[in-house]
């Protein structure tokens, strides 16, 4: 039960992050954008961090793809791509996490058996290995491309993060079981200074 409680408290995180972005925005403008992305991202890395005090590889996994889908260059996007593949030696259910991103983005099997490979592959080919990885690199930029369109970006961005996540939970349990089977939920994605805050407020009530 308590690992469905931890999918459903980021669940709800992302709704409400999301929800609070796009609240004082005209009618016109209710998309989500690249730095929106890095603010949800940062709501969902805080979980983490208050409970573990890191963020698994998982977790960075599933928060640089899915920024990547938005990212407005190609730049940006394989600096995203990359961040992925320094840490996918150590990221365990990296399989189960790009089939869940292939299937919000519509891959088919093929594609992410070659994304797969791509990540697991790359950081132990060597400089020759990394030669193929740098036309790789712009293959899968290429997979997670913009549509041009806001509001589908918007949906491809959350389904690729809610996909990844939900993926993503029975690898980061296995891991880190103990810890999170001692927490009570909900969890709040507070951030440090949220905690400072909260210290100072309690302390002038002293």
């Amino acid at each position: 039960m308590k690992q469905e409680q931890l999918l459903n408290s980021l669940m709800n995180t992302i709704d409400k992050t999301i929800a609070e972005l796009l609240s004082p925005r005209s009618s016109d403008k209710q998309s989500i954008n690249y730095h929106d992305a890095g603010m949800v991202s940062g709501k969902i890395r805080n979980i983490f961090s208050n409970i573990l005090d890191k963020i698994p590889p998982q977790i960075e996994t599933v928060c640089n793809l899915s920024e990547a889908v938005l990212a407005p260059s190609a730049k940006e996007k394989k600096n995203k791509i990359k961040a992925v593949m320094a840490i996918a030696g150590t990221t365990g259910g990296m399989a189960m996490i790009i089939g869940g991103i292939g299937t919000a983005l519509g891959w088919g099997a093929g594609v992410v058996a070659a994304v797969v490979a791509f990540f697991v592959g790359a950081p132990m080919a060597g400089p020759v290995g990394w030669i193929t990885a740098g036309v790789a690199l712009s293959a899968i930029s290429g997979y997670l491309a913009l549509s041009g369109d806001d509001a589908t970006n918007s949906e491809r961005y959350i389904k690729v993060l809610k996909n990844g996540l939900q993926e993503a939970m029975p690898s980061i349990w296995s891991e880190y079981e103990e810890q999170l089977n001692k927490v009570s939920w909900p969890v709040k994605a507070e951030t440090t200074t949220d905690k400072g805050a909260d210290a100072l407020r309690q302390k002038k009530r002293k």
